[in-house]
């Protein structure tokens, strides 16, 4: 009797999230290193706890989350109940001078055009792109080097 009590109490919740396609990963440079700090515009953006990008097939490690003036842009969208994707044409001036970033890390990849994609609570986003070098030479060379000098 008691167990069908217990099951007779059970609800299902749904929790819809919105999906939608990222605005594409810009770079702030064309040109990057292995190592160095790429920070791309997207949005919307998300958290940084949820937030992916991927320099070609590889995670990079995410530094930073930046969303500046928006909080006018956010309130609008939540008095006209705006999805988080897609525009607002009621909140297009509001939303205007807001900037929404992410920065990684570079990771250590092959030389040559890398695609950016961006992956959050939001949705994916369609691929960026950015030129990737090698990191630079730091001037010393390996222990070879050291055993070489008298």
């Amino acid at each position: 009797m008691l167990l069908a009590l217990i099951l007779g109490c059970t609800t299902t919740e749904t929790i819809t999230v919105p999906l939608c396609l990222l605005e594409t990963p810009t770079p702030t440079v064309s040109d990057i290193q292995v190592g160095e700090i790429l920070t791309v515009a997207t949005s919307p953006v998300s958290t940084l706890w949820d937030s992916t990008l991927y320099i070609g097939a590889v995670r990079a490690e995410l530094t930073s989350l930046d969303r500046t003036d928006c909080d006018t842009c956010d309130s609008c969208r939540e008095t006209q109940s705006c999805s988080g994707c897609g525009a607002c044409d009621e909140c297009a001036l509001s939303c205007a001078s807001c900037n929404e970033s992410l920065s990684v890390i570079v990771p250590d990849m092959a030389e040559g055009p890398q695609s950016i994609t961006v992956i959050n609570h939001y949705g994916r986003s369609e691929e960026g792109s950015v030129m990737l070098h090698a990191a630079a030479d730091s001037g010393t060379d390996s222990a070879s080097d050291s055993a070489a000098s008298p």
